[in-house]
């Protein structure tokens, strides 16, 4: 495990006081030394000499008092070195402490880098996975897709050479319609033409038998127009007085008022159409019009069969108040 910078700068700082500190120490040691001989001289001129005894006393309560002022610089001295070392080991135990933080945030930083990158690692993994897992589904639904192209390409191609085949067949079919219907426009057009001949001939037969009927109508008709004519006006007249019988005039009708109704019907006199065919202006009046034709089938209608041709279909002017 490596060292950090300011734990390594710290135990040089340390090492450099001690050292500094021991130095000190023995220079005091030396100091002291010449002081002892000095005393010790002291003493064998006390010993030497003849001296009063204040003066001893004196001399003996100078040099306590120096010792005591030595004792007390010394202790002094013990006491900042005291300190020195407790500060300095304080100071250690600050950086001891700073440097196992650091390490403990490095290591907190090295499991935390650690478990990111086993997260991003496990994010890679399942990446990877979802990605092979895409990939295969891709490759499978690309292969499937080219299955079903190769199939549909096989599909198409069957059925263009079906296509084809058919249209072969088709003009093949067609070519021989066309020949049977060459065939046939010229088999027609001899027909149509035979036809056409026999037409004109019958034709020609027809005309020569209507001019000889026409002549012959005219010659009956002379003789019975004038009495049809009159049947005819009779047959209207009759007619006309039954409708006005089974008329019932709206509230809304007033006098004076026509229309003109389309009858038609069969033989009997039975009516199967009436329908206003020009109007009175008056709603009403036409609808009531209507109804009495209706109300009064079967009509009067002539026995002669060709009488009635005239009223099989004939418009009828309805003037209730002649």
């Amino acid at each position: 495990m490596s060292i950090s910078r300011p734990y390594a700068a710290g135990l040089v700082y340390s090492l450099c006081l001690h050292a500094v500190l021991l130095s000190l120490f023995l220079i005091s040691l030396d100091n002291d030394a010449p002081e002892q001989m000095a005393d010790d001289r002291l003493t064998d001129v006390v010993n030497a000499s003849v001296v009063d005894e204040a003066e001893i006393e004196a001399e003996v309560e100078k040099l306590k008092r120096r010792e005591e002022s030595k004792r007390l610089r010394e202790q002094e001295r013990q006491k900042r070195l005291q300190e020195d070392l407790e500060q300095e080991e304080q100071r250690l135990a600050e950086a001891r402490e700073q440097h196992r933080l650091e390490e403990q945030r490095a290591e907190e930083d090295r499991l935390q880098r650690r478990a990111a990158e086993a997260e991003k690692l496990a994010a890679l993994t399942r990446q990877e996975k979802e990605e092979r897992t895409r990939l295969a589904a891709l490759k499978e639904e690309m292969e499937k897709a080219e299955k079903q192209k190769l199939a549909e390409e096989r599909r198409i191609a069957a059925l263009a050479a079906k296509r084809e085949a058919e249209a072969r067949k088709f003009k093949e079919e067609q070519k021989r319609r066309e020949a049977e219907a060459t065939q046939q426009e010229e088999e027609q057009k001899r027909k149509e033409a035979e036809a056409r001949k026999q037409e004109k001939e019958r034709q020609q037969i027809e005309d020569e038998a209507a001019r000889h009927e026409e002549e012959a109508a005219k010659q009956r008709d002379a003789a019975v127009s004038r009495g049809k004519r009159r049947a005819a006006a009779d047959v209207r007249a009759v007619i006309r007085r039954k409708v006005n019988r089974n008329w019932i005039r709206p509230p809304s009708a007033g006098r004076g008022l026509s229309c003109t109704i389309r009858v038609k019907l069969i033989p009997g006199g039975e009516v199967i159409e009436g329908r206003v065919v020009k109007s009175s202006g008056n709603v009403a009046f036409d609808r009531s019009a209507e109804r009495a034709v209706f109300k009064s089938s079967p009509l009067p209608v002539p026995d002669d069969p060709a009488l009635f041709e005239t009223f099989r279909n004939f418009d009828f002017i309805f003037r209730p108040d002649d």
